[in-house]
């Protein structure tokens, strides 16, 4: 999506206050008001009311209560961490990896691209609390053994997508990886 944006704005402009910017730049000026805006949006939704006796905790108790748990919660919070990084990465490499191997410049295979990444993370995303909520009504932690099988899942798919020899067959298997790799977020 970001490179359709880009094609509607100038390759450089020179802002009043601001100086010259070069089209990413725009991209992220223009972006900065409606993102202000939803933000405030949020300060108008109120908190739902707690359920099951939970009671508010201050801050220092919940900042002692993090190295309490250290042990259970350092493993997952990396784990969850390196997911983000292999996934974010993977996003910004797979239109140079289009460019390379099928000739498609990252302008004409961000669309698509964007829309498989939309669709398949909020399938991802759905699912996986859907699946999630299943599998917690007898244990909370039977939830790590969705993040495990989802990127267990997402090897084979990742596999699949760019050994594939044909750029339609990659971008559709794309869809396929989009929707595992997105089971955590």
């Amino acid at each position: 999506m970001g490179a359709v944006a880009l094609r509607l704005l100038p390759a450089e402009a020179d802002l009043p206050g601001i100086g010259l910017r070069h089209g990413w730049q725009l991209l992220f000026l223009c972006l900065l008001v409606p993102g202000v805006c939803i933000s405030a949006l949020f300060t108008l939704v109120a908190e739902p009311a707690r359920q099951h006796g939970a009671q508010s905790v201050t801050l220092g108790e919940a900042l002692r209560w993090f190295p309490s748990r250290l042990a259970v919660l350092a493993p997952v919070l990396l784990t969850m961490t390196f997911a983000g990084l292999t996934v974010y990465a993977l996003l910004a490499w797979t239109p140079a990896f289009f460019q390379r191997h099928f000739g498609i410049p990252a302008t004409r295979i961000g669309y698509p691209l964007g829309w498989i990444v939309m669709c398949a993370g909020i399938a991802g995303t759905i699912s996986a609390g859907l699946i999630g909520d299943r599998m917690a009504r007898h244990r909370a932690s039977r939830r790590l053994f969705l993040f495990a099988g989802g990127t267990a899942l997402a090897i084979p798919c990742f596999v699949a997508a760019f050994s594939a020899g044909d750029a339609s067959l990659a971008l559709g298997r794309s869809a396929d990886l989009g929707i595992p790799l997105n089971r955590e977020f």
